[in-house]
């Protein structure tokens, strides 16, 4: 087993930087919370409003000038206020250098009768002019902002993010806003933004995009998104892997979003995360490393060299004079000195110098400060930093040839620094690492190696690092080194689809056969070849139908089947029967594809009247009555199509045209959709003298062309005159669409969808009646063509065969039924194109239509004697439980449908089936006469799907008669 060891080199506890320290300058005229600092264009620091010590908003405001460490009152000669009075506000510097002060609560009103105050906010905005130190108003806001952030975007305009208008008010009820300094207008049209009201993480990033994420009002609400002002869109994004509240936030020089400390439910947090919103599809959240001192509200200053100040806050209920600084190179946090003055709620405002101000908030009773101090970076010891900060070797016992040695990258934090390097390993005198070439400086680069012969086992080990002027001596590289044992010869496959269910059969070395359904995992199977063949699956064919893929001594293989639609076809129907397939649903009357019982006309009925009923009507296949048909192996149709194996002597047929299913007698067996389209109950139909009398409901494509399929289904108790009933969604897709039956003329509906139900009593002429329709699905599908392409050998006129006025009004366009089971006979041979040819001498050819796709088989040997009575055959697709069958190549006729082995007679010109044993052979054991010249032979598995045709020629014996 691989592992993993994670190590943090440096955890910067107790590491101060020399020289760094905080140190008071003047105090401001009053004492401020919730007042905002902002740095002007001369380097002055412009602080304006906040709470005083009378417990009200104030409209002072005063400028810091940091060259001589004192204050005065804005205006120039004489003392300028704000418009109005205003804390919890928020103050943007323009591109232009003036400052947007908005919103905020303006003055707090006493509670009646109960003590206390409630603040009052105000929805005004108004400007700073550092030229003239005076205020004035520009437009309001369409909704107050309090404890909201603002953010200039990179086209000068001002985005003011959350915020609350009363205390207790979610966020949800106040959009985002954006003001337009040129305008001087503010527009709320900005998609709601998923996060608290107040204490949002909110983050212009290098894009110009606006990522906002978390918050609290009353409860912590956990979602982030990203806000694009150019194309005015929001999209989510993945969430902080914390939920906090009173966050800080800082964005780094590489575009990633820094967030730190906070809030939860229950404590007051020290970690931090790091935010990338490029990472496809929608950002990503990693966990970096913790402060020294949880806190909630501290202030994050981004420094000049990508270092970020922490300083301030609350802990539980303490109030923090701490300060940290976090490494931009390592990640690492530091103390950073401590305040003069515990803090919270107050500003850090970066100078110019690289120093950063902090003034006002909150100290440890809860009074507003007055005072100020100034932080100054000291200056900086160096780090060595390695990259990876751990390796990993991992090999099988006696591998061939060497292991490739890593090489692990060491750099510093500032200036090249010497090194001494030593290795140890566990346990002790191993000797199997070894440094095999490095630099004795950083920055440099060590190659580091493992022996090949050790013993099955897991080895840990170290690479150190030694010199005297960083502050992380010694740097150690840990190593693992895991030798496993010899790989086993065999491996593990796994199988999976598109959908699960889907049916296959996988075929290995030393005979492995494995029949199943997706998805489907195996370990300890022989090494060696597999081949894989897809059986049927839900609403499309498996490709590729069949592969072949190698499994290694102790590898994995994973075999994938995904969609795609049949090469023959446009179209794939779904089958009409919920929980029935159309190779495993009972069949009453299938498809004639001689078109009469002599190769007669094209007729509705045979004239000697040999179908006068329709066999096996109590839906079972029990005890089926023949009452008239044909037994199968008198004609062609049972070989027509191979694909179908329908239960032995249910099979009735000659100019049926369509297929008779079993529906669940006395009962309402849901019918579905077999196509996308719209429904229609047509007037007129070929064979049928009024549509309505059978019940029928038609489903044709929305805009009807050549080659296209309609679908019929008759025998509905859910008729387009009953009485409306709920309809069950067997499928999510359908529950929006279709809610009642009947289903009205016009609608629109998927494939796969209820459309109605069979199996019932029906009513005809308004009086409940057993007789109103035969207790089966009738399922007809017919091919659009050209008016031209009608059979010219039909004794009906050719209008019986044009299109219902439903499908094509223009009536230009001719409905032929076709058999959706296809042709799988010898190419060409197919009589149902011979017996639709048109004028022009063209037929139509029958295409497999279903979702399914046949087997393939390759059989040998492919010639035979006619002496021979006893083959052994081999080929692709044998598999245990299989059947071979042979057809008279030139009558295509069959001996008698058995289901065990049988002496074949030269009567029945033909082979008896056989049984595949579990070595992949079959033996046919009959005579095979030359007077045939071939057979046709094909594959019959035990789920029902047969193989393509595959002739077998025979050539007469010597010395025997032809």
């Amino acid at each position: 087993m691989r592992q993993e060891i994670a190590i943090i080199l440096l955890s910067g506890c107790g590491l101060a930087l020399s020289g760094q320290s905080f140190a008071p300058t003047g105090s401001m005229h009053e004492a401020r919370l919730g007042h905002t600092a902002t740095l002007l264009n001369n380097g002055t620091v412009l602080v304006a409003g906040g709470t005083t010590s009378t417990g009200q908003p104030t409209s002072t405001a005063e400028i810091f000038d940091p060259q001589t460490g004192t204050w005065h009152y804005t205006g120039i000669g004489r003392q300028i206020t704000m418009t109005i009075a205003r804390t919890s506000h928020t103050a943007t510097k323009l591109s232009d250098g003036r400052v947007l002060l908005a919103s905020g609560y303006a003055y707090s009103q006493p509670n009646s009768g109960v003590g206390g105050t409630t603040p009052i906010p105000t929805s005004t905005a108004e400007l700073f002019d550092p030229a003239t130190e005076t205020f004035t108003s520009t437009g309001s806001l369409s909704t107050p902002h309090t404890g909201a952030q603002a953010l200039l975007l990179n086209d000068g305009r001002v985005m003011v993010v959350g915020g609350r208008y009363l205390v207790g008010v979610p966020s949800g009820a106040i959009p985002s806003e954006i003001y337009n300094p040129n305008s001087g207008a503010w527009s709320a049209d900005v998609p709601s933004l998923p996060t608290g009201a107040i204490l949002q993480v909110a983050a212009l990033l290098d894009s110009g995009d606006v990522l906002v994420a978390d918050g609290y009002d009353g409860e912590l609400v956990s979602a982030a998104a990203l806000y694009s002002p150019g194309t005015h869109t929001l999209r989510t994004m993945t969430d902080l892997l914390a939920t906090r509240g009173g966050a800080a936030t800082a964005v780094l020089p590489n575009g990633q979003v820094l967030i730190l400390g906070g809030f939860d439910n229950s404590s007051t947090l020290s970690s931090t995360e790091l935010y990338t919103a490029s990472v496809a599809p929608s950002g990503q959240s990693q966990y970096a490393l913790p402060m020294n001192d949880s806190r909630r509200s501290p202030t994050a200053t981004p420094l000049p060299n990508g270092d970020v100040l922490a300083a301030g806050g609350q802990q539980q209920n303490v109030i923090l004079s701490s300060a940290e600084l976090r490494d931009h190179v390592t990640g690492a946090w530091r103390r950073a000195g401590t305040m003069s003055t515990a803090r919270v709620v107050h500003t850090a405002t970066l100078l110019a110098s690289g120093s950063v101000l902090i003034a006002g908030g909150l100290d440890s009773n809860f009074n507003p400060l007055q005072n100020a101090e100034i932080w100054t970076a000291g200056v900086r010891a160096s780090a060595l930093i390695a990259n990876p900060p751990s390796l990993s070797f991992g090999y099988q016992q006696n591998p061939a040839g060497t292991i490739p040695p890593k090489s692990v990258s060491i750099s510093t934090s500032g200036g090249i620094i010497p090194l001494a390097t030593s290795v140890s390993t566990s346990p002790p005198g191993a000797n199997w690492l070894s440094i095999t070439s490095g630099s004795p400086t950083a920055p440099g680069t060590l190659t580091i190696g493992v022996k090949p012969d050790m013993a099955v086992g897991t080895y840990t080990g170290a690479v150190e690092l030694t010199s005297s002027g960083v502050i992380n001596n010694p740097l150690t590289i840990p190593v693992l080194l895991s030798v496993a044992p010899p790989t086993a010869a065999t491996g593990t496959i796994t199988i999976e689809s598109t959908v699960a269910g889907n049916a296959f059969q996988l075929n290995g070395p030393n005979l492995t056969y494995i029949a199943g359904n997706t998805p489907f995992q195996r370990s300890g199977l022989p090494a060696g070849a597999y081949k894989i063949t897809w059986s049927l699956i839900l609403g499309g064919y498996q490709t590729p139908q069949s592969e072949t893929k190698t499994l290694a001594p102790g590898g994995s293989t994973i075999f994938f089947g995904s969609y795609g639609l049949p090469v023959s076809s446009s179209v794939a129907l779904t089958f009409p029967l919920i929980g029935k397939t159309a190779y495993n649903a009972g069949v009453n009357t299938i498809f004639d594809h001689s078109m009469g019982p002599k190769g007669g006309p094209y007729t509705l009925y045979n004239a000697d009247g040999t179908i006068t009923d329709f066999a096996n009507e109590i839906g079972t296949t029990a005890a089926p009555s023949i009452q008239g048909c044909y037994p199968q192996g008198k004609g062609l149709l049972f070989f027509a199509n191979t694909a179908y194996r329908p239960p032995p002597l249910t099979i009735c047929y000659d100019n049926h045209p369509g297929i008779d299913y079993h529906v669940d007698s006395g009962n309402q067996t849901p019918i579905l959709s077999a196509i996308a389209g719209q429904v229609f109950y047509p007037s007129k139909m070929i064979g049928l003298g009024n549509p309505s009398d059978f019940h029928v409901l038609g489903i044709k494509p929305t805009t009807p062309k050549i080659g296209d399929y309609v679908v019929y289904y008759l025998h509905l108790d859910t008729y387009k005159d009953s009485a409306p009933e709920g309809i069950p969604f067997p499928n999510p897709w359908c529950s929006n669409i279709l809610t009642n039956l009947p289903i009205p003329s016009n609608s629109q509906v998927p494939a796969g969808c209820v459309i109605g139900r069979a199996g019932g009593w029906g009513v005809k002429d308004n009086v409940a009646s057993p007789s109103a329709f035969l207790v089966h699905l009738h399922f007809e599908v017919h091919r659009i063509v050209s008016a031209d392409q009608i059979p010219s050998t039909s004794v009906y006129p050719s209008s019986r065969f044009l299109c219902p006025p439903e499908v094509d009004p223009s009536g230009t366009l001719a409905c032929i039924p076709v058999d959706p089971y296809g042709w799988d006979g010898p190419p060409n041979a197919d009589p149902y194109t011979a017996l639709t040819r048109d004028k022009n001498g063209n037929g139509l050819q029958n295409v497999r239509l279903w979702d399914y796709s046949p087997t393939t088989a390759a059989i040998a040997p492919t010639s035979v004697q006619s002496s021979v009575t006893t083959i052994s055959l081999s080929g692709n697709g044998f598999v245990p439980g299989s059947s071979v069958v042979a057809v008279d190549g030139t009558t295509l006729s069959q001996c008698a449908h058995v289901s065990s082995l049988a002496a074949v007679t030269a009567a029945t010109q033909c082979a008896v089936m056989s049984s595949i044993t579990s070595n992949g052979l079959a033996t046919i054991t009959g005579k095979w006469f030359s007077k045939a010249l071939f057979y046709y032979l094909y594959i019959s598995t035990p789920d029902g799907r047969n193989s393509n045709w595959q002739k077998l020629a025979v050539s007469p014996a010597i010395g025997g008669n032809r």
